[in-house]
Order: C-alpha cells, then sequence, then structure tokens
C-alpha cells in the first residue's frame, strides 16, 4: 500500500463530477489474487457520485476521496466485482485517513448504489 499512499493523485476536472487520470496510479491489493498489481493509466475518467443523502455530509471534490473512487471505477470498468471494488474503495479511503464514521458511510453508499 505504501507506493498508493506516496502517489498523489494526479488528475484534471472533467466537469460535474468527473475527473481525467493524468499521470498512472497504482494500487497493491493484499487479498491473496494472483494479480495483485494494478495501474489506472493516464486518461482514465471516473466520478464522485455520492447518493442525495449524503451530499450535505460529502463534498466530491475533496481530494481524500478521489483516489478511492477513481480505484473503484477502475475496478468495476476491468470488470472486477462490485464486491472487490467496494472493499479496495473502503481500504483506500482508510489509506488515505478518511475517518471510520465516514469510511463506513462512504462504503454504505457503494453498496446500496451496487445493489441497486
Amino acid at each position: 500500500m505504501s507506493k498508493y499512499t506516496n502517489t498523489k493523485l494526479q488528475k484534471e476536472f472533467v466537469s460535474g463530477i468527473r475527473y481525467k487520470v493524468t499521470s498512472p496510479l497504482s494500487w497493491e491489493l493484499l487479498y491473496g489474487l494472483p494479480d495483485t498489481n494494478f495501474t489506472v493509466e493516464e486518461g482514465f475518467i471516473f466520478e464522485v457520485s455520492i447518493p442525495w443523502w449524503a451530499r450535505g455530509a460529502f463534498n466530491p471534490h475533496n481530494d481524500k476521496y478521489l483516489k478511492a473512487a477513481c480505484l473503484h471505477d477502475w475496478l468495476l470498468k476491468h470488470k472486477y466485482s462490485r464486491a472487490l471494488a467496494a472493499s479496495v474503495f473502503y481500504d483506500a479511503l482508510k489509506a488515505d485517513k478518511v475517518n471510520r464514521l465516514q469510511r463506513w458511510i462512504m462504503f454504505q453508499a457503494v453498496l446500496i448504489k451496487t445493489v441497486k
């Protein structure tokens, strides 16, 4: 995880809640999977969608949330399971020092969105 935590997400604002990665972002999974190193490529577009009931508490443009959202969207785009993407999202928020209550709420929001 150190490569991830020591890397600032290089991105540019696209519009609304969408961003484009301008420099590769690496993440190493420690879940016992065969391929554990992932790199989000430059040019990847992701978004930070927040459900209506959490919008007052979370700013979708907060840098603390953007790397986690980027990884989550990248995993889904590459056909990884929603469960794995949600777990990585939670772990990335933790690595970025998002407090436990905020992490839990955001994780629940991802799970609720997944169930819909």
